[in-house]
C-alpha cells in the first residue's frame, strides 16, 4: 500500500514537471531562460450543453494582477475561449483540451490576449501567462 502511495506522488510529480516544461518550451518568441508565472482555471462544475463564462483573478506582489475570463461557447461553432489580461507585463492566454494544447498572442500590459478553439472532451484548462 505505501509503495502504491510512492508510485502515485511520483508519476504525479513527472506529470506536474512536465506540464510546467511545456509552459517554457511553448513558444518560440520567449527568450531562453525567461520565467513565466501563470494564472489557471478549469470546465469543473461546468458542463458542454450551454453557453458560459467565468472570471478569476489572481492579485500579485505590489498591487499587480491578472484576470482570466474563460468559458464555453456555442454561438457559431462549440469553441473553448479565454481572454487572458495582466495590469503589468507581457501575458498570453492558452487552452488545454482533447484537441492539444493551444496559446494566444503575447500582448502586452493592459491588454487582453484572446483565445478560441474548437472544443473536445470534458474538461478544459485553461491559462494566463505571464512574463516576469
Amino acid at each position: 500500500m505505501k509503495n502504491n502511495v510512492l508510485k502515485v506522488a511520483k508519476i504525479s510529480t513527472i506529470v506536474f514537471l512536465s506540464i510546467i516544461m511545456l509552459f517554457a518550451l511553448s513558444s518560440k518568441d520567449v527568450m531562453a531562460g525567461t520565467v513565466v508565472t501563470q494564472q489557471s482555471a478549469d470546465s469543473s462544475g461546468h458542463t458542454f450543453y450551454d453557453d458560459w463564462n467565468d472570471i478569476t483573478t489572481k492579485y500579485l506582489a505590489y498591487g499587480q494582477y491578472l484576470r482570466l475570463e474563460y468559458g464555453y461557447n456555442t454561438w457559431f461553432i462549440n469553441e473553448d475561449m479565454a481572454y487572458a489580461y495582466s495590469d503589468s507585463n507581457m501575458h498570453r492566454s492558452a487552452i488545454s483540451n482533447g484537441n492539444g494544447f493551444f496559446v494566444g498572442p503575447w500582448v502586452t500590459a493592459r491588454e487582453y490576449s484572446d483565445l478560441e478553439v474548437r472544443h473536445k472532451g470534458s474538461f478544459v484548462r485553461y491559462y494566463n501567462q505571464k512574463l516576469i
